[in-house]
């Protein structure tokens, strides 16, 4: 089968996990991993027929090499793609610019999952919906300021990536975190979030009903929304009381309790 050309968001994804793995934020093997499971799931939810090859560890381990090798300015070894060499260009000159690119695309393919969990989360744990969804929020914004991740963990529907968080979560002062009760609920959210995600990988194959968003889903994802939002503004306003190891879960219970 005849591969499918690299597009603009394949290039910045491998060029963001090339960096990744160049700042020491995640080992090689595991960001080749994402990376492959990530296009693979995307090409086949945009409907392209794919083959055990598209996009396989082995392909994407050699074009991570390569993007490398652009990244690094080197004229030998494997020799990078022009769109490889305009990606990395564009992100020197415009940091911004890669992230707006993944973040484009997560939006699109990324926000009716996010939408269908909230609601799922409502029928199955409804007396704990507001809890996992707050924790996600305070997760999310910790695992971002400390380079754990590129993207909001509503954006991101990847088993491999929310484990990946889970296993950095399972580590003594994961993220900043002491307290075992706070621990324990970001470790409950996130396996609540990977129960989902492998429940939605089972019903794959079953026939997909048209499902428009109902009004709750629109107010649980504003809720979530809404807690980043407010965390955000807590840290830019007391900085060392929601930065430093259990702030943000310190107001996270605050939040729970209003």
């Amino acid at each position: 089968m005849k591969q499918k050309p690299w597009d603009r968001y394949e290039a910045a994804l491998l060029l963001s996990y090339c960096l990744k793995i160049e700042a020491g934020d995640i080992p090689r093997k595991e960001a080749v991993d994402i990376v492959s499971n990530t296009l693979r799931k995307r090409a086949e939810v945009q409907g392209v027929e794919i083959d055990e090859t598209f996009r396989n560890t082995n392909g994407i381990s050699m074009q991570m090499s390569a993007i490398r090798n652009c990244y690094l300015g080197k004229d030998h070894g494997l020799a990078g793609s022009k769109l490889f060499h305009e990606m990395v260009d564009l992100y020197k000159s415009n940091h911004d610019a890669l992230e707006q690119i993944l973040q484009g695309e997560s939006d699109k393919v990324n926000r009716s999952i996010w939408q269908e969990f909230l609601l799922w989360l409502k029928e199955a744990v409804p007396d704990k919906e507001k809890e996992i969804v707050t924790s996600l929020a305070a997760v999310s914004m910790l695992a971002l300021k400390s380079n754990r991740t590129h993207m909001p963990i509503s954006e991101i529907s990847d088993v491999a990536e929310i484990e990946r968080l889970q296993s950095i979560m399972r580590k003594p002062g994961a993220l900043g975190l002491h307290s075992k009760k706070m621990l324990t609920k970001a470790s409950h959210a996130l396996n609540t979030y990977v129960q989902f995600l492998d429940k939605k990988a089972d019903d794959a194959a079953a026939p997909e009903e048209s499902q428009s968003v109902s009004v709750e889903e629109s107010v649980a994802h504003a809720n979530f929304r809404s807690t980043f939002r407010n965390l955000l503004a807590m840290h830019i306003q007391n900085p060392l009381a929601v930065s430093t190891r259990d702030g943000i879960f310190h107001a996270l219970d605050g939040m729970l309790c209003s």
